[in-house]
């Protein structure tokens, strides 16, 4: 196993200053998963729902509150700065806007050797002309500055970063969502490329269920601090079986034109359960088509009193926590 997490919870101070299982805000809230070497792992959900605070945990940008994330068997949930410098080098962060990622003071061929001088390795220029030769991007790239670059070039350079120190794994947050749609499918093309040449895993956060489903071998869909559904990402486009996976589905664009207009759109009613320790029963009900529009009183009582955990649902790698799959 590359990376494994372990009921992983991170909380935050809510508007009252607290932070406990009443009045935090609980961000990840019991996170479990597992990612071997040269595997893809997309999570996906709305804004808010706490994607990029668990990534931000797994690489130890943050510390999170409970739980174990395990490199190679080695738990890092608590390990000094000092002791995480050889994990760095091999787990590597592609932030989501390349617009403030890249320093505007320094050259590209700067930005690119950053993680060499962060991780003692000798500022190599052959090591950063690879890189950057790598995502597309020739030499002529080194002597420019981050605002010189289109949109799409600087996420190439933000990559290229990442690549500079021969990682096992990228962790990318949000990767194409600042970029144009026309420039969307350039990089998600060159993520293709770069793990089939380089065997590299990756952990891809995306509010856009068809980007993951683009990149990723599995998905993880996340609604309110959970994960509410992990499977392949063929079952997860083709056979859901939570109602919040199959919303996100339901407003992933078609290609035919015809097709787009004739199947049913699933709006969902409301607003997001608040992230609190304190919350009874399954967060996503109160806008559950299948809560609103099927279940009886009796069947509902499950929903409001017991929160679902994730059960096999179909294969053996697909589970999903919801009482009323079907």
């Amino acid at each position: 196993m590359l990376l494994e997490a372990r009921d992983v919870k991170k909380s935050y101070m809510s508007r009252r200053g607290r932070k406990d299982s009443h009045g935090g805000v609980a961000a990840v809230d019991l996170v479990s998963f597992g990612l071997y070497g040269g595997a893809t792992l997309g999570i996906v959900g709305e804004s808010g729902c706490g994607k990029s605070t668990l990534l931000r945990c797994l690489v130890r940008l943050e510390t999170p509150d409970a739980g174990q994330i395990l490199y190679r068997g080695a738990d890092l949930s608590r390990s000094k700065e000092r002791d995480l410098r050889e994990f760095r080098r091999h787990v590597q962060w592609v932030p989501q806007n390349p617009y403030s990622s890249l320093d505007p003071r320094m050259l590209i061929r700067r930005v690119v050797a950053e993680p060499l001088i962060a991780t003692g390795r000798r500022d190599d220029d052959g090591e950063v002309t690879a890189a950057l030769n790598s995502v597309g991007l020739g030499p002529w790239a080194a002597q420019r500055y981050p605002h010189e670059l289109s949109g799409g070039e600087r996420q190439r350079a933000a990559i290229a970063r990442a690549l500079v120190v021969s990682p096992q794994l990228l962790v990318l947050d949000e990767p194409v969502s600042a970029l144009d749609v026309s420039v969307r499918a350039e990089v998600l093309n060159l993520l293709q490329d770069l793990r089939t040449e380089y065997g590299l895993a990756y952990i891809l956060v995306a509010h856009d269920l068809a980007v993951v489903l683009a990149v990723c071998d599995r998905v993880a869909v996340m609604y309110a601090g959970q994960f509410v559904e992990v499977a392949s990402a063929e079952d997860i486009s083709g056979a859901p079986a939570h109602p919040y996976t199959r919303a996100l589905l339901s407003a992933v664009p078609i290609p035919d034109p015809r097709a787009e207009r004739a199947r049913e759109r699933i709006l969902l009613r409301g607003e997001p359960a608040p992230l609190s320790g304190a919350t009874i029963g399954c967060r996503f009900r109160s806008r559950c088509p299948v809560y609103l529009e099927v279940l009886d009183a009796q069947a509902k009582t499950q929903c409001n009193e017991v929160a679902p955990t994730l059960q096999q649902a179909g294969g053996s790698s697909h589970t999903v926590a919801c009482h009323y799959p079907d």
